[in-house]
């Protein structure tokens, strides 16, 4: 197993969600916990205080746009790695995120599951074109540019 900034290679983070009955989504997952003190160190979040959450979110679709709701926040233990949700409704659609909290309001999202379609009928053709999963709200607020000064010791051509 070949390891690379203290993170292992070989192994791989998930997030699956799968329905066990009508009414229950079993949900389970892996995520190393280096990337979970990677995000608590950039965050300034002291050890003691980092806390790991599950959202249960419902997917509706509004012409031909999705939107996620959070339904359901389930704080969670160190040592869990699935969870049970009990009440789930055949006529919905649903999604999980796994992350970490980083105060009481918010919540950056490390992991997210396959989409649980229900409601078949909420599924039009246009959405069977595009996946129904997107990216996390925060991706927007990213730049992937970065600006470079000239720093001592570089030479300008």
């Amino acid at each position: 197993m070949a390891k690379h900034n203290n993170f292992s290679i070989s192994e791989s983070d998930y997030l699956s969600a799968r329905i066990l009955s009508s009414d229950q989504l079993f949900v389970f997952w892996k995520l190393q916990d280096e990337k979970v003190k990677l995000m608590a160190d950039y965050f300034n979040l002291p050890e003691t205080k980092t806390v790991k959450s599950l959202r249960l979110y419902e997917i509706t679709t509004s012409e031909g746009t999705m939107h996620s709701t959070v339904i359901l926040e389930v704080i969670l233990r160190k040592s869990v790695s699935s969870w049970l949700f009990k009440g789930i409704s055949e006529k919905r659609n649903y999604e999980v995120e796994l992350g970490i909290k980083r105060n009481e309001e918010d919540f950056f999202p490390m992991l997210r599951s396959n989409p649980i379609i229900l409601n078949v009928k909420s599924i039009t053709p246009e959405r069977c074109k595009h996946p129904l999963t997107s990216s996390p709200e925060w991706t927007e607020k990213v730049s992937t540019y970065t600006y470079y000064e000239n720093i001592e010791g570089s030479t300008k051509k």
